[in-house]
């Protein structure tokens, strides 16, 4: 979708507004900066100084990412609905879903479910090395002091 230039905003604010209304329409980076009157790498300069554009930008990105997300997923799941002609009439719809949709929505899923399933490995991993740090240091203490024996607090 291509929105039309939009009236040139007489402030930074508006310009800064315009942008964000359009990412949140869906327009790309470059198709918003054109819409509110900027050239992209103004919107990049934007980005890079100023923390609350930045903010306000991931958010609009995020939400219209979202939002194509779902619609992928109706698409995949519940299809859509196609006209059927005969004759040069419509004499039917069919509904048709999208095998290789549900294929990509799938392996983005399966990818994010490893990626999480690895970062717990580690952390695990990197609990059992603290572990084994702290045992390795208390035989230490033992063997370098063989007659100080540690005691436990909770033991009698």
């Amino acid at each position: 979708m291509t929105l039309p230039p939009a009236a040139s905003p007489p402030g930074r604010a508006a310009r800064r507004q315009a942008y964000l209304i359009a990412r949140a329409a869906g327009e790309t980076r470059s198709g918003a900066a054109a819409f509110a009157g900027v050239s992209p790498s103004t919107v990049r300069r934007w980005s890079r100084t100023d923390p609350a554009f930045r903010d306000a930008e991931t958010a609009v990105t995020t939400g219209a990412l979202d939002a194509l997300e779902a619609e992928a997923v109706r698409r995949a799941l519940h299809g859509v609905e196609k006209p059927v002609f005969r004759g040069g009439e419509q004499v039917a719809t069919v509904t048709e879903l999208s095998d290789g949709l549900l294929t990509l929505l799938l392996k983005q899923r399966w990818a994010e479910r490893e990626t999480e399933r690895a970062a717990r490995q580690r952390t695990g991993l990197q609990d059992m090395e603290r572990l084994r740090r702290a045992l390795y240091e208390k035989l230490a203490r033992q063997i370098l002091a063989p007659g100080a024996e540690e005691t436990d607090p909770g033991a009698e």
